[in-house]
């Protein structure tokens, strides 16, 4: 039997797995969005099977990681994507590794979109409602792991959202106005009341977490688990979505929550029909692009961009304006932040726009997406009265 074949033997045979054979794992891609205590965790779980990973953080090896991520000294000041990759390579060689040390905010999300199963092991509410809204976007079932990071009791919690089941609840659905408010609220790096109004991406705004390993370990463990049942019953068919289950570990209880789709939620439900572009960002004009949606839904087209504004001009806090830039306000490059007398730059409101006509772009109609800030991978909507398409970039 050859070393290949001894690694994943035991898994072969495990009848839980009801006869999937571990090569078919390789057919498995996961994103593993967070890589920290519960994420690191998670994706060693899944290196171990040998699924193809998308790992992405945007964070740096800090100190204060090293008792509860498991990273090394070593490892201090380098992103921790690239400290998560070497060490998943070391430990199963036949695992395929794409790393993004990028905030999700400024993620193109098509590049998630050949996933199965999606991780959220994120620290702020933020960005996992933005995650959220990616997964069902996408129609890709999102395990969720969250522990109390406050440190006084020993919380833990796993969700399951699934948008291929039908009338499935979502994240929002048992959310009110005041809570979407808080969670806008709390990006402490806004210097408006709104955060669309800043350049570079929103970042995590979450307060340090305060958690042993171990907690994290059985938010992993649970995590990694529920996406065996998945693959093993079929993901489509496992049925697993619309479920919580709330751990509280200084009490040694459990508790599952069974959720249900509000049918008044502000949010929409809708997986995008995504039409792969045969070129990327750097070679496609805006032109070009309205010229591609003409030929599928005819004239007065109106392009979208995909949770992202474009801002025209600049202002700062002196009063300067900057006219035409031209660039998308969440990948802004925190360089070009500053005018020359000093002041931090932010796009002047009434120049932000997130979706245009013809006319509308003529300012940047000959530019290409990534000179616009445009992430590669990402999402460009056409619409033309009742008729819509999705552009994702390859």
């Amino acid at each position: 039997m050859s070393k290949e074949n001894k690694r994943y033997s035991r898994l072969d045979r495990l009848p839980s797995l009801k006869g999937i054979k571990a090569n078919s794992f390789k057919q498995m891609p996961m994103a593993v969005i967070g890589v920290g205590n519960v994420g690191g965790q998670v994706a060693h779980h899944l290196t171990l099977l040998g699924c193809p990973l998308i790992l992405i953080d945007n964070g740096i090896v800090s100190e204060e990681n090293w008792g509860t991520q498991g990273f090394r000294s070593e490892d201090l000041g380098r992103p921790k994507v690239v400290v998560r990759s070497e060490q998943y390579r070391d430990l199963n060689p036949d695992c395929e590794i794409k790393s993004y040390h990028e905030d999700i905010s400024a993620l193109g999300v098509g590049s998630l979109s050949g996933a199965k199963i999606l991780f959220s092991c994120l620290d702020s509410w933020y960005s996992r409602g933005m995650l959220h809204e990616v997964a069902w976007e996408l129609g890709i079932p999102l395990i969720d792991g969250g522990i109390d990071g406050t440190g006084e009791q020993l919380l833990c919690r796993v969700t399951i959202y699934d948008p291929l089941l039908k009338d499935g609840a979502c994240m929002f659905c048992s959310w009110d106005q005041n809570a979407f408010q808080k969670i806008r609220s709390a990006d402490i790096d806004s210097k408006t009341p709104c955060p669309e109004l800043r350049l570079g991406p929103v970042g995590d705004s979450a307060p340090p977490t305060f958690a042993p390993s171990s907690l994290g370990g059985i938010v992993a463990g649970i995590m990694a688990i529920d996406a065996l049942k998945m693959a093993a019953g079929d993901i489509k068919k496992a049925k697993l979505g619309g479920r919580e289950l709330l751990i509280d570990l200084s009490n040694n209880s459990f508790v599952q929550i069974e959720l249900k789709r509000n049918p008044n939620c502000i949010f929409p439900h809708e997986i995008l029909p995504l039409e792969l572009l045969g070129k990327g960002i750097s070679q496609l004009t805006v032109k070009e692009t309205f010229e591609l949606a003409e030929k599928e839904l005819g004239s007065d087209i109106r392009l979208s961009l995909h949770r992202k504004h474009l801002a025209q001009h600049l202002i700062c806090q002196s009063g300067h304006i900057l006219k035409n830039t031209d660039r998308i306000a969440e990948t802004f490059p925190k360089e070009e932040s500053i005018c020359e007398c000093g002041s931090p730059l932010f796009p002047l409101p009434q120049s932000i726009i997130q979706s245009f006509n013809h006319e509308q772009a003529s300012s940047f109609l000959d530019k290409t997406w990534k000179t616009l800030g445009l992430p590669e991978h990402d999402i460009i909507s056409a619409k033309n009265g009742h008729q819509a398409m999705q552009f994702v970039f390859n």
